[in-house]
Formats: C-alpha cells, sequence, structure tokens
C-alpha cells in the first residue's frame, strides 16, 4: 500500500523536496521578521527606511538568477567572505546544507 506512494517521484525528487521542508523548519523566524519589516515600512518614518525598501525590492527587480550567482561569487573559497570564513573559521558555505539556511537574507 505504501510503495505506491514512492513511486510519484524519483530518489532526486524526494531528496530536493525533503530538502526543502528541512530549510523551510530550520527557518521559523522567517514569517515574524517579514511582518515586522512589512509593519514598519507601512508605519515608520525613520531615516533608514530607503535603505530597507531597497533590500526588501530588490529580489522583484533583479533576476533570481543574477543575486544567486552573486551570492556564489561572495561566498565561494575565492570570494571575499568564503575566503574569510575558510581560512580563519573554517568553514566552507557554498554547496553546505546549513549553507542554504545560514545567510539571514536567504
Amino acid at each position: 500500500m505504501v510503495g505506491w506512494f514512492y513511486d510519484l517521484l524519483t530518489v532526486q525528487e524526494w531528496h530536493a523536496l525533503r530538502l526543502s521542508f528541512r530549510w523551510r523548519s530550520a527557518r521559523p523566524d522567517r514569517p515574524p521578521l517579514a511582518v515586522a519589516i512589512g509593519y514598519h515600512l507601512a508605519r515608520g518614518q525613520a531615516k533608514g527606511r530607503w535603505l530597507i525598501e531597497v533590500l526588501v525590492n530588490l529580489p522583484l527587480v533583479l533576476p533570481p538568477v543574477v543575486v544567486g550567482y552573486l551570492l556564489l561569487v561572495c561566498f565561494s573559497p575565492r570570494g571575499a567572505v568564503g575566503w574569510f570564513l575558510l581560512n580563519w573559521l573554517g568553514v566552507r558555505v557554498v554547496f553546505t546544507w546549513w549553507g542554504a539556511v545560514w545567510p539571514p537574507w536567504s
């Protein structure tokens, strides 16, 4: 009875689905953070409001491929942040499970 369920997707597709759920469960701070930012943008009059608006709207303007490429360049072992993390802290971020969860903007 259960076997038909596993035949719906390939092993790689099940892995991708599991990784998506794992990523979502590792970031429970996202909905409250999004509500707080939205409230601040709707009601706040702070000096740095334009910067928050730029950061929130940037993914809408730039294609996801460009943002992903810039993140890969920045966090790769040859990039500025990736070099520091690898050589000073011994941490490799690119193409790891927690690399998908760790950056606060992901």
